[in-house]
């Protein structure tokens, strides 16, 4: 504990002495200017300026406790961001003309979806920044997991037969078929802020596949790794008031390995809320 104290005496005296040589060397200069909250600090030809906020000063400039403005770039510190928490919605497929062609007429159309199929986003942490004054401007990034599931709107069988993904007709009934996969779920957004509450956003994503399979009943049986795509990229926009908004999400990828399934691509709507 001595040594700690004696170390950091010696680191105090040491600072202050340069700080009192630069400061007669004309290297640092401190001043304050009309406003009493602010102050210049300028070291090496390098300025940096001190802002705090007063009580009785003008709310809609200083909103926070204080803040640290840089000659440039101009970038507000504390910025939050507005990817929230929690996501859930729906999954639909787009398909196109030649989305079964591979197939024979009696197997088209099988991953047609039914009205149980949604997603869940959990954003587990996220990195923010302001590109304008007033928060007007930000970029947020961040990273999670995503739960996709895609039930059938006719349930069968699936099964790998030469190299592809094919329905097979059950021998009974089956109550229900789904196909389910986990993503590292990584999203990118430009949002604007008009105002302090609402804010519209735009961007892309990119998810990484760890797990995936097909599950139908009854009996209920298993496939693991139904030929999905191992990374998706899209596109995804949202618009919203506070921690609340509505978000769509479309991939660019396919959504099967080239090859190996019908011709699909997943887009998504659903709400967003951050805590």
């Amino acid at each position: 504990m001595r040594k700690i104290i004696i170390s950091t005496a010696l680191l105090a005296i040491v600072t202050g002495a340069v700080a009192q040589e630069l400061q007669e060397a004309g290297e640092v200069e401190i001043r304050r200017v009309e406003d009493p909250n602010r102050m210049s600090i300028r070291v090496a030809g390098y300025e940096v300026w001190l802002e705090g906020s007063d009580k009785d000063s003008d709310k809609s400039k200083y909103d926070e406790e204080g803040w640290l403005e840089l000659n440039w770039p101009d970038i507000r510190h504390g910025y939050k961001g507005r990817l929230g928490l929690i996501e859930g919605g729906h999954n639909f497929f787009r398909t196109y003309g030649d989305s079964y062609a591979a197939y024979p007429d009696s197997e088209a159309g099988f991953m047609d979806l039914g009205i149980q199929s949604g997603s869940i986003t959990i954003n587990l942490t996220t990195l923010s920044t302001s590109l304008a004054r007033g928060n007007r401007l930000g970029v947020t990034m961040g990273i999670g997991f995503t739960y996709n599931q895609y039930a059938l709107d006719m349930p069968t069988k699936l099964v790998k037969a030469d190299r592809m993904l094919h329905p097979l007709a059950p021998e009974g009934s089956l109550k229900w078929t789904r196909l389910r996969s986990w993503w590292v779920h990584m999203p990118l957004v430009l949002e604007v802020n008009p105002t302090r509450n609402f804010f519209i956003s735009a961007g892309g994503y990119a998810d990484f596949l760890f797990w995936s399979d097909a599950k139908w009943k009854s009996p209920k049986e298993k496939l693991r790794d139904p030929y999905m795509s191992p990374i998706q990229v899209g596109l995804t926009a949202r618009i919203g008031f506070r921690q609340y908004y509505f978000y769509g999400n479309y991939a660019l990828t396919e959504f099967f390995q080239k090859g190996k399934g019908p011709r699909l691509s997943q887009y998504s709507f659903g709400l967003g809320i951050g805590f």
